[in-house]
């Protein structure tokens, strides 16, 4: 007991050591395997049918409620200060910038190697240990992507495994998906959320969110520059530097 005080102490500001301490001290209980009455590939295709119309759903329940006028009223357009004459210039607008390698490398080196891999079974492990050789094609293509406006089609799949909620288990609706990415998907992703800039001819300024989640804090400041369609001349410069480590 004394030993396990002394490791619970000196883990007590590293979550994740200190949940390794509590696992390996506590009596480890079985994961029952779930049985299912039909076909397993008939299972996996149910599964993937619902998983993947769950977007498309809920595009077409939301376009009929922006019809309808009690939940989202009609706006002016002069209420977003949206005019002919407030689109920025072409040296004004958003637009990325290219990265580079010593960046791909401190992501790829920042991220943990104990996590799950994605459909090609390639792990951070492997990718860490070849870095000195996949270094400079990774950020070729990372670059190539942004600039053709393209993504690789193998990056876009995941395993995806269901974890049910509640209910019974064979009820697609019961379960909700969890996909596992590549993490070629992941470091290009990252490479983009930590540098994102709109650049301004009178003023520049950086902001950094502490501690915030990126996907939000993108999607927030996104939408805000959507419903803005900020005047000329006022344009921001936002350069995200939040925590990497944080999975996606």
């Amino acid at each position: 007991k004394e030993h396990v005080l002394k490791e619970v102490q000196q883990h007590r500001n590293n979550t994740g050591s200190l949940w390794k301490v509590i696992k390996e001290n506590i009596a480890y209980r079985e994961r029952e395997s779930l049985v299912y009455s039909k076909e397993p590939k008939l299972v996996a295709e149910e599964f993937n049918h619902f998983f993947s119309t769950i977007g498309v759903n809920a595009a077409k329940k939301a376009s009929t409620l922006i019809q309808d006028p009690s939940v989202y009223p009609a706006r002016n357009l002069s209420d977003v200060n949206r005019t002919d004459n407030s689109y920025p210039e072409e040296n004004d607008r958003f637009s990325f910038t290219p990265v580079s390698c010593s960046e791909i490398r401190n992501i790829i080196l920042a991220m943990p190697s104990n996590k799950s891999p994605g459909k090609d079974k390639v792990s951070m492990r492997v990718i860490k240990h070849s870095l000195p050789v996949i270094l400079g094609p990774l950020t070729d293509i990372i670059n190539c992507s942004l600039s053709s406006s393209s993504f690789p089609i193998a990056w876009k799949e995941a395993e995806v495994i269901p974890l049910l909620k509640d209910g019974n288990h064979e009820e697609a609706s019961n379960n909700r998906p969890l996909s596992l990415l590549t993490f070629l998907s992941k470091i290009c992703e990252k490479s983009r959320l930590e540098s994102i800039w709109f650049v301004s001819n009178e003023e520049q300024k950086i902001v950094n969110p502490p501690e915030r989640e990126q996907e939000t804090s993108l999607m927030r400041n996104i939408e805000s520059f959507d419903r803005r369609y900020y005047p000329k001349g006022h344009g921001w410069e936002i350069g995200y530097c939040t925590d990497s480590n944080r999975s996606i």
